[in-house]
């Protein structure tokens, strides 16, 4: 695939007036740092695995925890609706259709509870692995026993996700609440209370949990196609949970399905026999049979990541 990859860039068929904008202003930024058409080509192929398996995966994940909770379900509608513009349209056949159109950059400022599910599930199922290669020899402690360990110039780190994300107590508790779908985890100062903790308490739980979480990288190597994920799940959510209806075949509720133990290699989980168990029926909501959806990007003022 690689090897197909290099040749299509060396014959220039990204610049083809067919080919998207967003791939051609790509190959021409590569081209004009230096980068051979063999770079490109491996390059490419790379962000054609993270755009499709990483976010596709999680993706379902996300929606499976979300319509495993009716409750959840109809939180996140409650805060959905006021952001809905309605208006009427008439397609070229002459029927009437509501099209509904969503601010996603509102979604994202303006729903809490919908993005607290969002990064809630990507923490629950991102496993994957960061390495860093030392530049000077550098010490660290151990916040809780205060053990001290050299990192010698020369070699390589390598930093496991799922241990932020599920073995630190400092940030989701112990180790039974940690690998639980818990969205109050990403609203201010829940999980643990001022009443227990105190103000100042509940600010260092918060300032652990934001350190801890880290399904995109962290430091100046964060993931660059963060903010497209983030705008292509929420405006994908945002329709399925407005407009639709998702329900097991066998009637019984979703249940999101047995994980696989997972590689290095690997930075979201898979499911059992890839979730053959696992079926839903999806409809539309009653009210939103005919509808029409699009999409307004808009600008966001939030800059958490």
């Amino acid at each position: 695939m690689q090897d197909a990859s290099t040749r299509y860039y060396a014959a220039k068929h990204d610049q083809d007036d067919s080919v998207a904008p967003f791939i051609r202003a790509r190959a021409a930024a590569l081209r004009d740092i230096g980068l051979t058409d063999e770079d490109i080509g491996r390059i490419e192929f790379f962000q054609f695995g993270a755009a499709t398996g990483n976010s596709n995966a999680s993706l379902m994940w996300i929606l499976l925890y979300v319509f495993g909770d009716r409750e959840v379900v109809e939180r996140i509608r409650q805060e959905l609706l006021p952001l809905v513009k309605e208006t009427e349209i008439v397609d070229e056949t002459g029927q009437r259709h509501k099209e509904v159109k969503l601010n996603i950059a509102s979604v994202e400022e303006q729903c809490p509870f919908l993005l607290a599910c969002w990064k809630e599930a990507l923490r629950v199922v991102n496993v994957h692995t960061s390495v860093r290669r030392v530049v000077e020899d550098t010490y660290v402690t151990d916040g809780n026993s205060g053990a001290q360990y050299l990192l010698k110039k020369g070699h390589d780190v390598v930093m496991p996700h799922a241990v932020a994300h599920r073995y630190d107590s400092r940030a989701w508790g112990p180790e039974q609440d940690a690998l639980a779908f818990r969205p109050e985890n990403f609203l201010p100062s829940t999980a643990r209370s001022e009443a227990q903790d105190g103000p100042e308490g509940s600010k260092a739980v918060d300032k652990a949990r934001r350190a801890a979480w880290i399904p995109f990288g962290g430091g100046v190597n964060l993931c660059p196609g963060r903010r497209i994920v983030l705008i292509e799940h929420l405006a994908f959510m945002s329709t399925l949970i407005l407009g639709f209806e998702v329900e097991s075949i066998n009637g019984d509720g979703i249940k999101p399905p047995q994980a696989m133990p997972m590689g290095l290699g690997h930075p979201i989980l898979r499911p059992v026999e890839n979730a053959k168990q696992l079926g839903v029926h999806i409809k539309r909501r009653a009210g939103w049979e005919d509808t029409v959806w699009s999409y307004d990007m808009g600008k966001t003022t939030r800059q958490e990541f």
